[in-house]
């Protein structure tokens, strides 16, 4: 397992992919704060009222998995798993008598590492520009900081589950069109459709709501505050939901023909 994950690790430096990633990742947020930067000078400008936002609200926002990085990290994790398939370095390490379940998990924890490592560099880079442009919003105090932490768990969380489908559909489907397109409607759809049934507002619902994995990420990210039933919820939803993709991908890798 040491030796796939070092291997795995090592492409993942050679391919200079994850460099790719984290540039395309540090830029996007860069942008976002220069947009709010933006609209905070003009809103000062023309009526002298300033844009009130609390730069929470912005920082969390890099953990939306509908959101411009949301997006891209699971779509680079994706084609990043699918090189071993294309090169047939998967074949090779299965005729060297490596295991399927040793080769999926090295697979997913080289994911998991490259969406952690992006989302939360997007994170520092959000919070520190919206603290200066906006301030954090909030006493950070007592419950605030409690607040916080529920915040960053959910978030590290959704981008884990989020890297345990991109693993999953690249190695099952060993195709990029369908990785691509099965990760957003997952990523995509379902936060679409948690904000459609959340206008009608109907209370006796809700808890269907709260057991959907991207529900908890979608709370945080429109405005970095989660309740502590939110929290409770979304957490167990997204290790359950984790904990499956991880053990069907790999009843599934055992069986698919690998050419």
């Amino acid at each position: 397992m040491i030796n796939l994950l070092k291997a795995d690790f090592y492409k993942l430096l050679k391919t200079k992919m994850g460099y790719i990633l984290l540039i395309v990742c540090a830029a996007l947020s860069l942008l976002m704060l220069g947009i709010y930067g933006l609209a905070k000078y003009v809103s000062l400008s023309v009526d002298d009222m300033p844009l009130v936002i609390a730069g929470r609200a912005i920082m969390f926002s890099s953990f939306s998995l509908s959101s411009n990085i949301g997006i891209i990290i699971p779509i680079f994790v994706g084609i990043f798993t699918l090189t071993d398939i294309r090169h047939g370095t998967i074949r090779n390490k299965i005729l060297f008598g490596e295991s399927r379940t040793k080769i999926y998990l090295s697979h997913l924890i080289v994911s998991i590492t490259l969406s952690l490592v992006a989302a939360i560099l997007s994170f520092i880079i959000l919070a520190i520009g919206s603290l200066i442009l906006f301030g954090y919003g909030a006493p950070f105090e007592g419950e605030e900081i409690a607040n916080f932490f529920r915040c960053l768990i959910i978030g590290i969380l959704s981008f884990i589950y989020v890297a345990t489908i991109s693993t999953f559909f690249a190695l099952i489907t060993k195709s990029t069109p369908m990785t691509v397109l099965l990760t957003l409607a997952v990523t995509l759809g379902l936060p679409i459709i948690i904000s459609l049934f959340a206008l009608v507002q109907v209370e006796s619902y809700k808890y269907i709501f709260y057991l959907i994995p991207s529900f908890a990420s979608s709370v945080v990210s429109n405005g970095g505050e989660i309740s502590v039933e939110i929290f409770i919820y979304g957490l167990c939803s997204l290790i359950f939901f984790s904990a499956l993709n991880i053990f069907l991908g790999i009843i599934l890798f055992k069986k698919i023909d690998i050419k």
